[in-house]
Order: C-alpha cells, then sequence, then structure tokens
C-alpha cells in the first residue's frame, strides 16, 4: 500500500509537471531577410554556392549571401535587415514616413537599415527571429570584409545581439546609429624589408552604445567600450575619442535618408546632396 502511495504521488508530481510545461510559450525561431530599399550603381549579390547576381530595388537578400556595392564614386546600398518575407508595406502606411515634399520615403527608426558606401563588401551570414512570447529576440551576424557601412538599429528586445565582424574582430551594437570602416594598409616590413599588409578598422557610435573585442599585440582578447559620440580606431586601441566634425556631419546626413533621426539629434536633409531612388506603384521605399 505504501509502495502504491508513492506511485500515485509520483505520477501526480509528474502530471503537475507536465501541465506546467505545457502552459509555457512555445519558442519558434525563423530565418529572417533583407530587402534593398535603394541602390545606385552596379550592386550584386551572391548567394551560397550561387553567382553574382545584380540588385534591385526590391531584391531579397538571404542569409549566407555576400553583397557587393558598386565600385564607382557614388555608388551605394540601402538594405532593411530583418524585414521577413512579405511585400513592402504600402507608402503612406506606418512603416513608412513622408519627410520631403518630393515624395521621398524612408524607413522608420524601428526597422534596421543598413548603409553600404561605395566599393563595400559584407556578409550577411545570419539573421534569425525567435519568438518567446513575450517578445522578438534577434541575432544579426554580419562580416564586414572590406569597405565602409553605417547602421541605424532600432532598440532590441531584450536578449537580442547584433554583431559585425571584421577581418581581427568583431562590434557589438545595442540600438543606435553606428559607422565602420575595413581598410587594407600596405606598409614596409622594415625587418624584411618586404611589403606588408594590414587591417585598419574604424568604429563609431553617433547614438547607442557599442563594443569592440580584438586581439591583442600579446594574443589576448581586449574589449573597449565605446560611447555615444565616440570613434574607436585600430591604429590605436586602448584609446576612445570624440567623433570628428566632418565624419559626424556625413553620418547626419546618410541616417536622414534611412529614417527619423534619434532623439536629441538634429539631421537636416538637403535636397540637393541627397539622392534616393524612388519607386511608383503599390509597394516601394
Amino acid at each position: 500500500m505504501k509502495e502504491t502511495r508513492s506511485l500515485i504521488s509520483s505520477l501526480l508530481v509528474c502530471g503537475v509537471a507536465l501541465a506546467m510545461v505545457s502552459t509555457l510559450p512555445a519558442q519558434t525561431t525563423k530565418e529572417e531577410v533583407a530587402k534593398v530599399i535603394r541602390v545606385r550603381g552596379a550592386a550584386r549579390c551572391q548567394a551560397p554556392g550561387g553567382t553574382w547576381q545584380e540588385l534591385q530595388i526590391g531584391s531579397v537578400i538571404r542569409p549566407g549571401s555576400v553583397i557587393q556595392s558598386g565600385l564607382d564614386g557614388g555608388s551605394y546600398l540601402d538594405v532593411v535587415l530583418g524585414s521577413g518575407t512579405g511585400p513592402y508595406p504600402s507608402l503612406g502606411s506606418p512603416d513608412y514616413r513622408k519627410f520631403s515634399p518630393t515624395a521621398h520615403y524612408a524607413a522608420q527608426t524601428r526597422r534596421t537599415v543598413l548603409h553600404l558606401f561605395a566599393n563595400t563588401v559584407l556578409g550577411v551570414d545570419k539573421m534569425t527571429a525567435t519568438e518567446t512570447g513575450a517578445a522578438t529576440v534577434t541575432e544579426t551576424e554580419l562580416d564586414l570584409r572590406k569597405g565602409h557601412i553605417l547602421g541605424n538599429l532600432k532598440k532590441p528586445s531584450a536578449g537580442s545581439e547584433f554583431r559585425v565582424r571584421y577581418p581581427k574582430g568583431v562590434a557589438g551594437i545595442r540600438g543606435g546609429v553606428f559607422d565602420m570602416t575595413v581598410d587594407y594598409v600596405r606598409a614596409l616590413n622594415q625587418a624584411a624589408n618586404v611589403p606588408g599588409e594590414h587591417v585598419h578598422c574604424t568604429f563609431a557610435m553617433s547614438s547607442g552604445t557599442g563594443v569592440v573585442t580584438y586581439t591583442g599585440p600579446d594574443g589576448a582578447t581586449v574589449t573597449e567600450v565605446v560611447q555615444t559620440m565616440q570613434v574607436w580606431d585600430s591604429g590605436n586601441p586602448s584609446v576612445t575619442m570624440t567623433i570628428p566634425t566632418t565624419e559626424l556631419n556625413t553620418i547626419n546626413s546618410i541616417v536622414s535618408t534611412l529614417g527619423a533621426p534619434p532623439t536629441g539629434v538634429t539631421h537636416v536633409v538637403d535636397p540637393g546632396q541627397v539622392e534616393i531612388q524612388y519607386v511608383t506603384g503599390t509597394h516601394g521605399p
């Protein structure tokens, strides 16, 4: 009888545990995509195992792809990250806002938008969104192989991650506006008297906060925090400086085309300087 009561108690405990598990919200993870919203120049994309294809407004970019902006000066490529597979929101809908009397539209800051300057090569390694029942947790990983990018990130939910790798380290961003460059600099190896090449990276935050993790000269992993209005330079990695005025003006001008400005920051749109390709019809940026 005692063994029977013990068995019944155990079954009741298991039943309660199963009931509790069944009431927990199911977590579903899906792969996100990016979509081209503006392009100037001969931008292209290479899907995993595929050949290079021309990018146009509306082109869908899936994780595992490599994208490249045009080589000519003035070329650029703007993409919305994590936009799903559905069509663009209609013009004038809450997902888009009108900021110019000439009918230019831009995605709002609650959507993450990325700007690639000319001759930039970027790997789109990972984009996922997990529904936890309480929030949507996203994970994005990009690979800046060379060139110059600027991102306007929506405020992420708790647990979300946004990373941009470069050949010598990785930068993490928790929302806000960031600017990052990767150049290959040729230098003379004095000991061997032969030319060599090293990677030079800069990472700036005009709003929000970022973290750069890299390998120091002694092989140890080093982490540097980059606060709002600061720039980190791999040439002097232990010191963060104030963003130079010329660079800040460029950031502000580009952000003006990507969406509403962050709180407390003034951005001016100069129609003579900012070019946005506009698509007519039911859908478009």
